[in-house]
Parts: structure tokens; C-alpha cells; sequence
């Protein structure tokens, strides 16, 4: 729970060192942090068959497209700025059931060389006192294996450089806020998307200026698309696209004795329509 406190320990106005009690919380609203293993269906997508962490994206200001044109079926998730969509949440931990509701959250995609690939949520969603409820059993599991990073075709700037890496990130930066509410029975009526400043970082290995000039990059700002696939396998690969990112900065080091550099980036908009910041493509 995120909460407003009213402490009353420093009051001391009755002539006595004693300590009056608290009043109850004020304002208050559930934060969940969690951390999902991103894969395919396994099948070919449809309305019914669609990424398991979908409804938690959509939470998160993306917006969802099916394709399900015969043998190219797909679904991607965009961003959006007006429209969203909020998700319910239950969470069900020895014996209680935790209810998060009209929930909006954000979400950093992250990502290690021949690891899986996580989605970290921040989840806000308004406050319902818990209640004593049976586990249920969770139903509709994809079977395939969780995809690993290899095989990426990892590709950035003009010249679509392969640069051999270990870590990469791309976090949306949602920025969520309560609305206040002294009619609500918990001080909060809403929770709010209201911007998101999207950025992510990587540690590429240190090449040549020859091979790559990260430095110039730098210096001069520009932009570039980058894109990689988590996966291989139809209906089990996960493809992350954003047309123009720019390095923030550049810092040298070592990795295991070898030089590597880690370069923040921000991802920006590609074109005046906007909404194109980021694509995640389940395939």
C-alpha cells in the first residue's frame, strides 16, 4: 500500500511527554512491482489467442493490433496518448486476495545475451482492503519454451550495425499519479497516465572508430534506428523496433578485461503523427 500518514507524535500540547495516537491513513492506493518472462502463444494469433502479458501492456499505454492474415499472423503493441485502457488485477498470496483495480502501470523491457527477456511492471491501481479468498489455479498457460537472446539480428544506425553487447533495456518511463479525492472512501478516486519519457541503455563492446563511431554519435546527436528479435521461432519470437533513439552519453569501461562502452539513449518519436516511439511484435 502507498499511503498518507497523519502522525500526531509531535503534538505534546496537554503538558505531558506522552504521545497521542495517529489518526487513520489518509490517501492511499496499491503499488505492485512484477516481473514477467516474455514468449509467444505458441499458436497462431487471433482475437482469442494473444500474448499472455497483453492485458498488462495495454495497462501500460500501449495499444494492441491483431493480424491474422493465414501464415503472418501477429500482434503489436504500440503507444498511445489518449484512450487508455486500464487493467483489474487479482493477486491471490496465501489465503488472501489482493484487488487492484482501474490500474495503470509502467513497464521496462529487459534484456541479456543469450538470456530471456523480462517485462518489469510498476503497477498502481486504487485500494481495496484485502479479503480471506481459496487460491485459485491459474488456467490458459502457453506450453512452448521461453525464447533466449540469440540469433537477435540486432541492428542500429545507418549501416544496420550488428554491435555485439550483454545487457540492453528499453523502459517506457510512464509517469502515474492518484488523483485526490476527499469524497473517495480512501482519499484517491483514480489513477492517472498522464506522460511518458521513454529511454533505454546498453553496453555495447568498445570497436574501432572505424568499425563504429559511437563518439560522433554522441557528439552530434543522431538519431538512429535500432531493432532486435528475441527468438526464432514462429508465434514464439518477440521483436522490439524503435525507429530513432539518440545517446544521452557515453561511458567507457571494461567488461571481464574487455573495453565496452555503456550508452544511455532516449527513444523518440520517428514522425509528426507520433505514437511510434517503440513496437513490440509478438510473431
Amino acid at each position: 500500500p502507498k499511503f498518507m500518514p497523519n502522525p500526531l507524535k509531535d503534538v505534546i500540547g496537554r503538558g505531558s511527554l506522552s504521545k497521542i495516537p495517529n489518526a487513520a491513513p489518509g490517501e492511499r492506493h496499491w503499488e505492485v512491482s512484477l516481473k514477467v518472462p516474455l514468449r509467444g502463444a505458441g499458436a497462431a494469433y487471433s482475437t482469442s489467442v494473444k500474448p499472455k502479458c497483453g492485458a498488462l501492456l495495454r495497462a501500460c499505454g500501449f495499444q494492441e493490433t491483431v493480424t491474422t492474415t493465414g501464415g503472418s499472423e501477429k500482434v503489436v503493441y504500440t503507444p498511445r496518448s489518449t484512450g487508455f485502457e486500464s487493467v483489474s488485477l487479482y493477486y491471490n498470496w496465501d489465503g488472501f486476495l489482493y484487488k487492484l483495480l482501474g490500474t495503470f502501470g509502467n513497464v521496462n523491457f529487459v534484456m541479456k545475451a543469450g538470456g530471456i527477456a523480462f517485462a518489469e511492471f510498476v503497477l498502481n491501481g486504487l485500494y481495496a482492503a484485502p479479503t480471506d479468498t481459496a487460491l485459485v489455479l491459474a488456467s490458459g498457460e502457453p506450453t512452448v519454451v521461453h525464447p533466449i537472446f540469440q540469433s537477435g539480428a540486432f541492428k542500429v544506425g545507418a549501416s544496420d550495425y550488428a554491435a555485439p553487447f550483454v545487457n540492453i533495456n528499453l523502459n517506457m518511463n510512464n509517469v502515474l499519479t492518484p488523483s485526490s479525492d476527499p469524497s473517495s472512501a480512501t482519499g484517491v478516486s483514480a489513477i492517472n497516465l498522464l506522460n511518458r519519457v521513454p529511454s533505454g541503455s546498453f553496453d555495447p563492446d568498445a570497436v574501432l572508430k572505424a568499425t563504429f563511431d559511437w563518439h560522433a554519435a554522441w557528439e552530434a546527436g543522431t538519431l538512429m534506428a535500432m531493432s532486435f528479435t528475441q527468438g526464432t521461432a514462429q508465434y514464439n519470437r518477440v521483436k522490439f523496433s524503435c525507429p530513432q533513439v539518440q545517446a544521452d552519453d557515453l561511458k567507457p569501461g571494461n567488461r571481464s578485461d574487455l573495453g565496452m562502452f555503456t550508452i544511455p539513449f532516449s527513444i523518440v518519436s520517428n514522425t509528426s503523427q507520433a505514437e511510434d516511439e517503440i513496437s513490440v511484435t509478438f510473431d
